[in-house]
């Protein structure tokens, strides 16, 4: 997939080695529903600010409903609580880890 803006790209890589890049965390949680095996999938996410990659356990999300994102999934990863709680504060909502984010998917919520 094409990366037009680096600070929404996510990545997963599955059990038998496939790297798989998204232009936003929307899309890549889609297609992680999908993966047989999805358990063992490791996951990487930009970090907003910098646009460096981080390693999913690291993240920390922030969803907001009016954030422009490529495919309208509203999502944005951050490296620290600190940053997601500034990004938040007009109007969004912080996903605390990347297990609350997976939950929240696998129970329907966004």
């Amino acid at each position: 997939m094409l990366v037009s803006e680096r600070m929404f790209a996510a990545a997963y890589r599955t059990a038998a080695g496939e790297a798989k890049v998204f232009d936003d965390i929307g899309c890549l949680l889609a297609a992680a529903r999908s993966e047989a095996g999805a358990d063992a999938l490791r996951f990487w996410f930009h970090d907003a600010p910098s646009r460096t990659w981080i390693e999913g356990p690291r993240a920390v999300f922030v969803h907001a409903p009016g954030l422009k994102t490529p495919m309208a999934g509203g999502m944005l990863a951050y490296a620290g609580a600190a940053a997601a709680l500034e990004a938040a504060a007009d109007g969004g909502r912080v996903i605390g880890s990347l297990d609350q984010l997976l939950g929240e998917q696998k129970a329907g919520g966004s």
